[in-house]
């Protein structure tokens, strides 16, 4: 199992939601001051996978997982198992009188592998391979429990439980109260079975007997059914030749009957007429229709006369726009004599007004104050001091000022009455000259279009020829709608005889197919020749069938005498064995249960005898057993079985402890055992033996790092073969009293043991230790929460 990313929300120290991303990490360590939230990281991991945190002394407690003041404690695992991503979720809530999971699924992609937490659990533990208790000694070693191991000497904690409790030695104990309790079902077994066999049973030879008996019934259904397959045979046989015999005489009967009728022959002379009739008739529509056919030709390709009469209308719209182009040239000329006029007075009008104008002017010159009164109105302001105008100043007009203004005014009004005039005037000359462009680009189009087209004379020639082509054409006409009458009739009289003549053919029909399985002639379509052939056909046939008739009995009787024989052999086979009746059809269905009867009875004797013989083999076996379990369980009853296995055990853990020992404590330090209790040897004095205690705190640490090393590799070899890999290891263990040289010891040791492929993470608060990993995970406690931030070196 690899961790890859744990979610933590009011889990423990981390109210607020938290991310420890375990993502490629190979070596790391979880670093931060005491109490700010390390070792919950490890908590959060295993109770999201198994419910429990090992630091409780009860596995079954969850409330002190949540966070004060909060509702609910909720975890998630990313893991890997075998490169395979799976999710372990827990949700624990508060209750009233305690806690209780909310919420627990294992998840693999979509697929989910357990939905509640009494189901999780066991399939976690079958995922992993580990239960609760091994996967916190394999994956996940405690604080302070292998420091106990090496110097516990309490007496009501004998070193000896603690690895009982770590190496799950008391297997041992229960395997010798499984080996005694079941000597004691193997002799309970053992009574009973020796009862059973007082009960009677068949001998070898009784049952060879009955399987000898059983194989002869079988023999004789197996000659039986082929007696029966041509007893069936011979049957099919004989009803075929009797079917034969008498399909012969009705053929024979049916071709004696053959005739051709006398209404047969008159029917097909009155056919034969009433064909020609058809043939000529249509022979003269087929003229009428070329005539009809040459009369549209010489009509299509004759003159148009709808064509010629248009031709006509144009002549006639060429003669009007000739006539309108006279008066629109009159109109033309008009207007333009009224524009010249109109012209004229303009300019003269213009005149006038500038003599008006100058004339005004000098007056205006002169008499400048009577020009301003003039000009004041009332509310607008003065043109001289800007004021408005209150009243008006009383002041006589003078005469000559107001005849020039007067002269003024009539010469304006004159002006624009002229101009107006000319405008319409040179409107009214450009319409007309428009106008009269027009007409004549009509004329020239329709000049140019009648340029080379007959004139009228020869337009009007054409309008009688196309006439006297369509009378012709009508003429043609009727004379092919009678002949396509006479057709008609003539064809509805051979259709008449024709129905007659399909009446008369259901009789040739009716005996043809009464010879119709000895292949009669095939009908040529023509209903007195194919009466004739099947006529001379069938008195061929009459002698035929007679012969044949004949030999069809002879078959038949041959038939029935092999059939008799055959009858004779079934029931001889029948006989030994039950008593044939008069049906030939129910010997193989009673010769059956014949066999089934004389198997039934073998079989009931074969398994009566294997019964004995396998009830003697399990008496052997029980015995066997019984003798087994009773030495087994007195063996591992007996005193010092268990301190033999113990020592064993402990020999193979301080084999692999050494090794690590030797190299976190530069070659200086191992292992020596001496019943049950751990002493050390210093090589660097002599190899000097001593007591475990006499080790200093950092030289203890590394004493029991080593023993925990080694115990979770003897617990990873004591997993079943099948089991995934081991591929994380947490060490929650405390760093503090390592010295500098310790400490870079240590720090190579994980180093080395990353380079297996294990993902490594310690436990410190030791900054230099933490220093040495590549990946470090700062763990820092807030007033609120704790926080995780991951460091890469």
């Amino acid at each position: 199992m690899r961790p890859l990313k744990l979610r933590m929300k009011g889990f423990a120290a981390f109210r607020e939601e938290t991310e420890v991303d375990f993502e490629g990490v190979e070596l790391a360590a979880l670093v931060g001051p005491t109490g700010s939230g390390k070792s919950t990281i490890i908590d959060g991991i295993t109770f999201a996978l198994f419910g429990s945190v090992a630091r409780y002394d009860n596995a079954s407690l969850v409330m002190p997982v949540i966070s004060q003041l909060e509702p609910e404690a909720r975890v998630a695992l990313d893991f890997e198992v075998s490169g395979q991503r799976y999710m372990a979720v827990r949700v624990v809530r508060r209750t009233t009188s305690g806690a209780t999971t909310k919420e627990a699924r294992l998840e693999h992609g979509e697929a989910v592998l357990a939905g509640q937490a009494r189901a999780m659990t066991p399939a976690v533990e079958t995922l992993l391979g580990l239960d609760f208790d091994r996967f916190t000694k394999t994956v996940v070693l405690p604080q302070g429990r292998f420091a106990r191991f090496l110097h516990d000497d309490d007496p009501k904690r004998p070193r000896h439980e603690l690895l009982r409790h770590l190496l799950n030695l008391g297997v041992y104990t229960r395997m010798g109260e499984e080996a005694r309790s079941r000597a004691r079902n193997a002799r309970a077994l053992l009574d009973e079975l020796e009862s059973q066999l007082q009960a009677p049973a068949p001998t070898e030879e009784q049952v060879a007997e009955l399987a000898a008996r059983a194989e002869a019934v079988a023999a004789a259904q197996a000659e039986l059914a082929g007696v029966s397959r041509e007893i069936a045979e011979l049957e099919i046989e004989r009803a075929e030749m009797r079917l034969e015999v008498k399909r012969f005489g009705r053929l024979m009967r049916a071709a004696s009957a053959v005739t051709v009728p006398d209404a047969v022959r008159e029917l097909a002379l009155s056919v034969e007429q009433a064909q020609r009739a058809f043939l000529i008739a249509e022979t003269k529509h087929s003229e009428r229709r070329t005539d009809l056919n040459d009369a549209n030709s010489r009509a299509l390709e004759g003159p148009n006369a709808e064509v010629c009469r248009n031709l006509l209308k144009d002549y006639e719209r060429l003669g009007e726009l000739e006539r309108e182009i006279e008066d629109l040239d009159a109109r033309r000329d008009d207007a333009e004599r009224s524009k010249r006029a109109a012209r004229k007075a303009v300019e003269q009008a213009d005149d006038a007004f500038s003599s008006a104008t100058e004339a005004l002017d000098r007056v205006k010159a002169v008499k400048s104050a009577e020009v301003l009164v003039a000009e004041l109105e009332v509310g607008e302001p003065c043109p001289v001091c800007r004021q408005p105008v209150v009243d008006l100043p009383d002041h006589d007009i003078d005469a000559e000022l107001e005849q020039a203004f007067a002269a003024h005014a009539r010469s304006r009004r004159q002006k624009e009455v002229n101009d107006e005039r000319l405008a319409e005037d040179n409107q009214t000359f450009v319409e007309a000259k428009a106008l009269h462009a027009a007409k004549v680009q009509q004329r020239s189009d329709l000049s140019d279009r009648l340029s080379d087209e007959p004139d009228e004379a020869a337009l009007s020639a054409d309008i009688d020829a196309a006439s006297g082509l369509a009378e012709a054409r009508s003429r043609a006409d009727a004379a092919e709608a009678e002949a396509h009458r006479r057709v008609k009739a003539a064809k509805k009289d051979l259709k008449a005889l024709e129905v007659q003549e399909q009446e008369s053919l259901k009789g040739y029909s009716r005996a043809r197919d009464s010879l119709a399985e000895i292949g009669p002639p095939e009908p040529k379509g023509s209903l007195l020749p194919d009466w004739k052939a099947l006529a001379a056909w069938a008195e061929v046939q009459q002698g035929l069938l007679g012969e044949q008739e004949t030999s069809a009995e002879a078959s038949r009787r041959n038939a029935e005498a092999r059939l008799g024989a055959a009858v004779q052999r079934a029931r001889e086979l029948c006989a030994p064995y039950f008593e044939p009746g008069t049906d030939p059809q129910r010997y193989d269905v009673d010769m059956a249960h014949a066999v089934e009867r004389a198997t039934a009875v073998s079989a009931q004797a074969e398994r009566e005898r294997s019964a004995r013989i396998g009830l003697e083999q399990r008496v052997a076996e029980v015995h066997a057993e019984e003798a087994v379990a009773s030495d087994l369980g007195r063996l591992l009853s007996a005193k010092g079985f268990e301190r033999w296995v113990m020592q064993e055990a402990v020999a193979s853990l301080v084999e692999r402890a050494n090794e690590r020992l030797l190299q976190l404590s530069h070659g200086q330090y191992s292992f020596e055992v001496d019943s049950m209790t751990f002493d050390i040897r210093d090589h660097y004095n002599a190899d000097e033996v001593r007591r475990a205690k006499t080790l200093s705190g950092g030289e203890t640490f590394l004493a029991s790092l080593s023993l925990a090393l080694a115990l979770s590799d003897s617990q990873a070899e004591m997993s079943s073969e099948d089991s995934p890999g081991l591929e994380s290891l947490f060490l929650d263990e405390g760093f503090g009293t390592l010295d500098p040289d310790a400490l870079a010891g240590v720090a190579a040791a994980l180093t080395e043991l990353g380079a297996t492929g294990r993902m490594v993470c310690i436990v410190t608060h030791i900054r230099e230790l933490a220093d040495e990993m590549p990946v470090r995970f700062e763990v820092a406690k807030g007033p609120a929460t704790s926080s995780v931030q991951r460091m890469e070196a």
